[in-house]
């Protein structure tokens, strides 16, 4: 079977996209608003709760399943016999409150930022053992002595949320910490209401919003037999457990890393980015030829008195001024920048002797703005503006060997 694109991995678009579904998530809208208002409410009293009660084990319990109602979490674990008291538990990334939902049925911690204090993270499912990137053997070491302590660890080597359709590469070192490892596999979904976990472009608020708003969210829980290391080396371990949680799941073995998922979605930003500053310098031809037909024809009056100014250049200031006049006193007075196209032949006799006559005028020295300019005839305007441009285009381009008539 051949591997999923990275593109695979993720959910672009959260709410429905068919009819029916749509039409159920508008008829729930006002119920979905009303029961984020009351969770929200809940939540903050659970929080509060935690920063006033003893840290004890009795009181960790109750604020992680008050944390699970909050959140409309409902987990049903399909085989919780099979559950070993083990040191570590490895699962997969498919959602923010994976290490929440392994916390309630193990007691298990994962690492996390220092937010909260020890007793809201610790019912939360988290522990700060320290910065992984600025000092990670004491990081490892800290997780080390939670692990002798009896506190069960719970990672998960994939270190990127993914949509569920594959599991990616395992980071190893994990794998250095425990020789005996039970795989633990998650599955999440949405019931009557498809509105997705998490999407390519959300943050963990917009998703933590979307727990509030929905009716609730269902985790299945699978405990597989527990792996140990024996004569594998740590690369093999994890790829042991890895290959237990894909087969367990049915899904694929990815071919990416973390790593890969992030540089992906690096270049593609950039990307965006890039498209849309191209997007805003110039016009696309689509939008050039769709809509604005006021504009084209002002672009139009523009190009008879400075044909040597680039259509799309024209277009994106007539978009910002709307005004003929004001347009073509931008360009006179160098604050649209242009790439001047070169001039093209003529061989109409009329043309030529419109030219001619035009040189034999003098260039006015300015755009009028004041009204008595502008009631000059469009026709006197352009013959003096065209003068204006030639000289100015001379001497932008120290053009010496040519005579000016006058």
């Amino acid at each position: 079977m051949p591997s999923k694109n990275i593109s695979e991995l993720y959910l672009l678009k959260r709410y429905p996209q068919n009819t029916v579904g749509l039409f159920t998530f508008i008829l729930y809208l006002p119920f979905g608003i009303l029961l984020l208002l009351l969770r929200g409410i809940l939540g903050i009293q659970v929080f509060v709760f935690g920063f006033l009660l003893p840290d004890v084990p009795v009181i960790q319990k109750l604020l992680c399943k008050l944390f699970c109602a909050t959140l409309g979490i409902v987990i049903h674990s399909e085989n919780p016999a099979e559950r070993k008291n083990v040191a570590v538990y490895v699962t997969n990334f498919v959602s923010p409150f994976d290490h929440l939902v392994i916390h309630s049925q193990t007691g298990s911690v994962m690492s996390g930022k220092d937010v909260f204090n020890t007793l809201l993270s610790t019912s939360f499912g988290l522990r700060h053992f320290g910065s992984q990137s600025v000092e990670f053997p004491i990081f490892k070491k800290n997780i080390a002595k939670t692990i002798e302590s009896g506190t069960p660890v719970h990672f998960q080597p994939e270190l990127k949320q993914t949509n569920g359709k594959a599991v990616l590469k395992f980071t190893t070192w994990p794998f250095q910490l425990c020789k005996r490892i039970q795989p633990v596999c998650i599955e999440v979904s949405r019931p009557f209401l498809d509105i997705k976990i998490s999407t390519f472009d959300s943050v963990y608020w917009t998703d933590t919003l979307m727990y509030l708003f929905s009716p609730y969210t269902s985790y299945k829980l699978r405990f597989l037999p527990v792996v140990d290391q024996m004569d594998f080396s740590e690369t093999k371990f994890a790829d042991k457990v890895r290959e237990d949680i894909a087969h367990a799941l049915q899904v694929e073995l990815s071919e990416y890393s973390a790593t890969d998922l992030m540089h992906w979605e690096k270049r593609l930003m950039e990307d965006v980015v890039r498209r849309e500053m191209e997007a805003r310098q110039r016009p696309t031809s689509s939008s050039l030829s769709s809509g604005h037909p006021t504009i084209h024809l002002m672009v139009a009056q523009v190009r008879e008195v400075l044909p040597m100014v680039p259509y799309n250049v024209i277009y994106t200031d007539l978009l910002k001024t709307r005004n003929v006049d004001q347009t073509i006193s931008n360009i006179f007075e160098g604050n649209v920048e242009y790439t001047p196209e070169p001039a093209q032949p003529s061989t109409s006799q009329e043309q030529r002797h419109h030219q001619t006559e035009q040189s034999r005028t003098p260039a006015a020295p300015s755009f009028g703005k004041s009204p008595q300019e502008r009631m000059v005839p469009f026709q006197e305007r352009k013959r003096q503006l065209l003068e204006t441009a030639r000289k100015r285009y001379i001497q932008k381009h120290n053009i010496t060997n040519c005579e000016i008539q006058k």
